[in-house]
């Protein structure tokens, strides 16, 4: 456990970015299973283009942006802590989120190349058929 904890120390970008990606993947994973019925496939490409998107962006702001958040508000105080939560509420999240969408287009499927042709031809966003 000790040479596990002393590879985190070494790496923590490089594990980081590891365990989003594994965890937005298995979320995505858990998602469908609950979501299909029975005789259904699960959609293992959504899963990927998630990890995708978790491993390329996620991981490495939410690495950045903790680190930024700690350094700027530092301390474990209750008051610390709240400036941290409502920063990263106010501020991060937002910019998190507008990772999957933005302008109407979903960046997952940009990023991956299978935007729907449809869904350009669709109208305005709020009429358009994502992946």
């Amino acid at each position: 456990m000790q040479r596990l904890a002393r590879l985190v120390r070494r790496s923590p970008w490089l594990w980081n970015v590891g365990l989003y990606g594994s965890l937005f993947a298995a979320g995505d994973a858990v998602q469908q299973q609950l979501r299909l019925g029975p005789g259904q496939r699960a959609d293992w490409a959504q899963t990927r283009r998630v990890a995708l998107v978790a491993l390329t962006f996620h991981a490495n702001f939410n690495y950045l942006w903790l680190r930024a958040l700690e350094r700027l508000l530092p301390g474990r105080a209750p008051a610390s802590v709240l400036a941290k939560v409502g920063c990263d509420q106010l501020v991060g999240a937002p910019v998190a989120i507008l990772a999957f969408y933005s302008d109407g287009v979903d960046v997952l499927a940009v990023c991956t190349g299978v935007l729907r042709l449809k869904s350009i031809e669709a109208g305005p966003p709020s009429e358009r058929a994502f992946c």
